[in-house]
């Protein structure tokens, strides 16, 4: 190693994130390439990544190999980075690549929902209860246990992020059906994931086939109950303008389940949210209502506290409609002031 090399090494440290960067990118870049991204040389690279005790060269042992070909294809990387201890993401696909594994079946946390204890878990719930179904094959003709989501084509990118929170590899697919009401073609991105255990789950937290009619909030922890909310909401909820003068906003909630509207209404009454129930005659549908702006904000930032995940759109149609809002009330204003 010449003086230029040493210098390099042990004069210009090397930060935690370029460490990072080097142990996640070792497997599918040469260190020329990594050199240049860090502007360093590529001995330094390599000297480095002796140093953390990673390389290319690292010899996996028969049980690794064995273990690799086993679960390849049927794990997700989260599981087989345990499967695998001291082994990452790229290390486990380099060398699948390396001795010519490639096939990879639809994989993620099957039991995902087995304990609803985060956010994601209870946002995903809710957003279940609204626009999720599940199909049990032991209370149907189905052949399959089957748990999915079916939405509007523009809305795939949130199927992606489900597929995320479940560390899945699921293709969000896409369809185009008649309309029934108005013969028009009708655009649909749906997501599926076969597994009987999901299912089950889905079902132990009141998320059942043909739930419509008879849904209820679920029994889960307090503090997790507004994402669950947030989820229902994004699925079968809606804010919109309540006053076409004053520009003011209203939350509601639609469902067919009277008893679930019921319960949530008492729900908000402790967080001093008013609502009140409509019965949506001829549609078999009740709808709850959310009105008055101070009362709607308190809706929103009850649903919105903390979250880190939600429906894009409809946090896009939020941040409008109180714009126009507070234009109305600036306009109004000028109109009195003007009178």
């Amino acid at each position: 190693m010449n003086g230029t090399i040493i210098k390099e090494v042990f004069m210009k440290r090397w930060t935690k994130e370029e460490e990072l960067y080097l142990r996640d990118n070792y497997y599918i870049l040469s260190p020329q390439e990594i050199a240049n991204n860090l502007e360093r040389t590529r001995k330094s690279v390599i000297f480095k990544a002796h140093e953390m005790g990673i390389s290319k060269d690292e010899r996996w042992s028969e049980e690794e190999i064995q273990k690799l070909k086993e679960n390849y294809s049927t794990h997700s990387f989260k599981e087989l980075m345990e499967i695998l201890p001291g082994r990452n993401r790229n290390a486990i696909q380099f060398k699948a690549s390396k001795l010519g594994i490639t096939e990879r079946k639809n994989v993620f946390d099957f039991r995902f929902f087995e304990n609803i204890d985060t956010e994601e878990k209870a946002y995903w719930l809710g957003f279940f209860y609204a626009d999720g179904f599940v199909l049990d094959s032991s209370n149907s003709h189905s052949r399959n246990y089957e748990a999915g989501i079916k939405l509007y084509k523009g809305d795939y990118k949130h199927l992606k992020k489900f597929n995320k929170s479940i560390n899945g590899n699921l293709q969000v697919t896409f369809e185009t059906r008649t309309c029934s009401f108005n013969g028009k073609p009708q655009e649909s991105c749906n997501i599926r994931c076969y597994s009987k255990e999901m299912v089950h789950d889905l079902e132990s937290h009141g998320c059942v086939q043909n739930k419509t009619f008879i849904i209820e909030v679920p029994d889960i922890d307090a503090n997790l109950m507004h994402h669950f909310i947030r989820g229902f909401f994004d699925g079968d909820g809606c804010i919109c303008t309540d006053s076409a003068i004053r520009k003011t906003v209203a939350i509601n909630f639609c469902s067919a389940s009277l008893k679930m509207l019921e319960q949530m209404r008492t729900i908000l009454y402790k967080e001093g949210i008013s609502s009140y129930i409509t019965d949506e005659k001829g549609r078999n549908t009740y709808r709850l209502y959310i009105r008055g702006m101070q009362n709607a904000d308190k809706m929103w930032n009850y649903m919105f506290s903390d979250a880190t995940i939600y429906l894009d759109r409809k946090v896009e149609k939020k941040k409008r409609l109180y714009e126009e809002y507070d234009l109305a009330q600036r306009l109004l204003r000028r109109s009195e002031m003007a009178g």
